[in-house]
């Protein structure tokens, strides 16, 4: 049998799209449109103009396109810049293998390399699959514990998967992806301890850039260890400590289901960890069902998991960063505000007062609550208590934007215009989201990449 590394390097050099289950390709071209809309709305974002003009300050030209403006830079660096673009907002996708960010890792080197190669949209969306699908699968044996430990799997292993979609499109032979995984390995990082800061998003940048310099380096000789993944102690002991994994595992699960397909891709209808999202849904269908008034409220109060409760580390938000992870000042801007959406973690609703007066009356419970099978990011509770002594609760199981719950497509629609408006008007939104509904007949990524040019 096959080690492990070179049955990962023959499958990501062999399969192809026509080889893979039709949905994959649904899939793949769905979930790019989600990239495309929240890296647009990130590149307004102050993470994003700091990484621009340190990138741009080393005066280097390329071909590849940073969303959202007329730049085009290195490959290497417009993967690093589109990827804290995307995730600078933590609107982006989310993988519960994973249990990280797969699309802000892996699309942006992934779209760098295709746009200079000008390779095809079915090349770039075949790459993208595969990418998902390394890094959803090590995700598989490597969590719940590599991400109890403090590590962003985003980073991780998200690095591994932008280097498998880059040596896909470059069409490394399995010798040098193997070389690319170890090198890639040895560059992956990323501690949970940032989240709340602008160190998160460079998380998922640096996963783009690592893939894709891993690959680049590979191609001009660069060696590195070509048997990364053969034994746990090579790769995963160092994330994981002395807990037990299953590595070589990996192997049999590879596209058997494929993870874009199963357990799918989350997409977020708020900007926020997604920990929060089952929350925000309780609250809304409590404020749907009866208006509540804000000074009517004694206290609310969210019940949690433990892993929420971990990561969910900010219990008071001074910053809208700060908020994402905060789930007592997610609830309570949702119910000032009416609604969670991007408005929710801007400066001045930040600081409103009667948002940080409701937050301090947000009481968080840890406990063991009843979930279906493999449902990591739920079930929450949240329950109104009002000042009269009324009360009301409501469960929330599975977050809207969880494939078993999917958001409707007029409200993917919705998400993609709200944020593309940040850079372009609406004639072009529109123009753009058309296009991108047909990325699998574009012959050339490149020329796609021209018609996004603001204005």
């Amino acid at each position: 049998m096959a080690a492990l590394t070179e049955k990962t390097a023959r499958f990501i050099f062999e399969t192809t799209l026509a080889q893979m289950p039709p949905e994959c390709l649904a899939k793949a071209k769905y979930h790019l449109i989600d990239y495309m809309a929240v890296t647009l709305a990130g590149s307004a974002e102050e993470p994003s103009r700091i990484i621009r003009d340190y990138t741009q300050a080393a005066g280097t030209q390329g071909h590849s396109l940073i969303l959202g403006t007329a730049v085009r830079v290195r490959a290497e660096e417009a993967a690093l810049v589109n990827g804290v673009q995307a995730h600078v907002l933590d609107y982006d996708d989310v993988n519960q293998s994973m249990c990280g960010h797969p699309s802000a890792a892996v699309l942006p080197a992934a779209l760098a390399v295709a746009e200079e190669a000008g390779c095809s949209g079915r090349q770039l969306l075949e790459a993208y699959i595969l990418g998902v699908e390394i890094a959803g699968k090590l995700g598989r044996v490597f969590n719940p514990r590599h991400y109890e430990l403090g590590w962003h799997a985003t980073c991780t292993l998200g690095s591994l998967g932008a280097a498998a979609a880059a040596a896909k499109i470059l069409d490394l032979e399995p010798a040098k992806i193997r070389m690319a995984l170890g090198l890639a390995a040895s560059l992956a990082g990323g501690l949970k301890v940032n989240f709340g800061t602008m160190t998160k998003s460079y998380h998922a940048g640096r996963a783009a850039e690592n893939g894709l310099r891993a690959v680049r380096l590979v191609q001009r000789g660069w060696d590195a260890c070509d048997y990364i993944l053969d034994d746990p102690a090579w790769f995963a002991r160092p994330f994981l400590g002395d807990s037990a994994c299953d590595l070589a595992s990996v192997g049999d699960m590879l596209g058997r289901p494929y993870d874009i397909l199963s357990p799918g891709i989350i997409v977020k209808k708020y900007p926020s960890c997604a920990f929060t999202h089952p929350a925000i849904d309780a609250l809304q269908q409590l404020m749907a069902e009866q208006a509540v008034a804000v000074e009517v409220v004694e206290e609310i109060v969210v019940t949690l998991h433990q892993m929420a409760d971990q990561v969910l580390i900010h219990r008071r938000a001074a910053t809208g960063l700060e908020g994402k992870f905060c789930i007592e000042y997610c609830l309570a801007s949702t119910l000032v505000l009416g609604g969670c959406g991007l408005k929710n973690f801007s400066a001045p609703n930040v600081a409103r007062p009667e948002v940080q007066a409701l937050s301090a009356r947000v009481q968080r419970k840890v406990a063991r609550l009843s979930s279906q099978a493999g449902n990591v990011f739920g079930p929450s509770q949240v329950e109104i208590r009002l000042r009269d002594g009324g009360s009301r609760q409501a469960t929330v199981e599975v977050a809207k934007g969880d494939p078993s719950n999917p958001l409707p497509d007029q409200e993917m629609r919705q998400k993609y215009l709200e944020c593309a408006a940040v850079v372009y008007s609406q004639d072009q939104a529109e123009q753009i989201f058309e296009a991108l509904q047909k990325i699998d007949q574009v012959q050339s990524v490149k020329q796609l990449m021209d018609s996004l040019l603001p204005g």
